[in-house]
C-alpha cells in the first residue's frame, strides 16, 4: 500500500475551517462605479483564472472610490493573502488571492472565505471547492433559474474532506508542480506552431519567387 492511501481523511463543515463567518463582496454600481483614480482595488469575474489551480489575476485590476463617510464600514470587505473568493453564481468556482495589495475589495459576486491556516492549507481548500465530487451539492444547492447562485448558509454547511497539514501540502506540491509542467509544455508548443508558421512562409515566399 503506497502512502497516499495510508492518508487519513476526516470529514469537517466549511464553516469550520474558517476564522470568520463568510462574507459578501462589496456591491459596486455597475461600470459607473469605477474610476481610475478611485482609492479601492477592486476584483471583479474578469480577474479569475481557472487553470489547474484557480487563481485570482491581480496585475490589471480595475478601481472604485469609496466616499469618506463610508470608508469606516469597508474593512469587512478588504482580502488578504491567502483568502479564497469563492464566485457564488452562475459558473460557481473557488480563486485564491494570493497578493499582498492594500485596500483591495471583491464585487459581490464572490464569498470572502478566510482559512484558517492552523487546520487547512489556502491552496489545498481551493482545490477541494473545485473539485469536481461537489458538483452535485453545489448544483443541489443552487437556487434560482436565469442566474443560479449559492447561499452562505449553504456554503458554510459544505462538508469537505481534511486530511493532515502536511498531507495536504505535499498534495498541494505535487499540483504545483504538474501546473509548472503545464506551463512549460504550452511554452513549447507555442514556440513550435511560431517555428512552424515561419518555416512554411518561407517555404511559400520562395515557392512565388522560383514561380514567376
Amino acid at each position: 500500500m503506497d502512502n497516499i492511501s495510508k492518508i487519513q481523511l476526516k470529514q469537517a463543515k466549511l464553516s469550520d475551517v474558517l476564522v470568520i463567518s463568510v462574507q459578501t463582496g462589496f456591491q459596486v454600481r455597475g461600470r459607473s462605479g469605477l474610476d481610475s483614480k478611485g482609492n479601492y482595488n477592486l476584483i471583479q469575474v474578469k480577474n479569475t483564472v481557472r487553470s489547474l489551480l484557480h487563481h485570482i489575476e491581480s496585475k490589471s485590476l480595475d478601481k472604485v472610490s469609496i466616499p469618506e463617510k463610508n470608508r469606516k464600514f469597508m474593512n469587512k470587505y478588504f482580502v488578504q493573502k491567502n483568502d479564497i473568493l469563492y464566485l457564488s453564481k452562475l459558473n460557481f468556482g473557488a480563486f485564491l488571492y494570493s497578493d499582498t495589495l492594500e485596500n483591495t475589495i471583491p464585487v459581490a459576486h464572490f464569498y470572502i472565505l478566510r482559512p484558517n491556516p492552523n487546520v487547512i492549507d489556502s491552496y489545498y481548500l481551493c482545490w477541494i471547492l473545485n473539485h469536481k465530487f461537489l458538483k452535485p451539492y453545489i448544483q443541489k444547492c443552487a437556487k434560482g433559474t436565469s442566474l443560479p447562485f449559492i447561499s452562505k448558509e449553504a456554503l458554510m454547511n459544505l462538508k469537505i474532506p481534511l486530511s493532515p497539514l502536511s498531507e495536504q501540502k505535499r498534495i498541494i506540491d505535487l499540483l504545483k508542480l504538474r501546473a509548472k509542467e503545464q506551463e512549460i509544455q504550452n511554452t513549447i508548443e507555442k514556440k513550435k506552431n511560431i517555428l512552424i508558421t515561419a518555416i512554411l512562409n518561407q517555404a511559400f515566399l520562395n515557392f512565388q519567387f522560383n514561380s514567376t
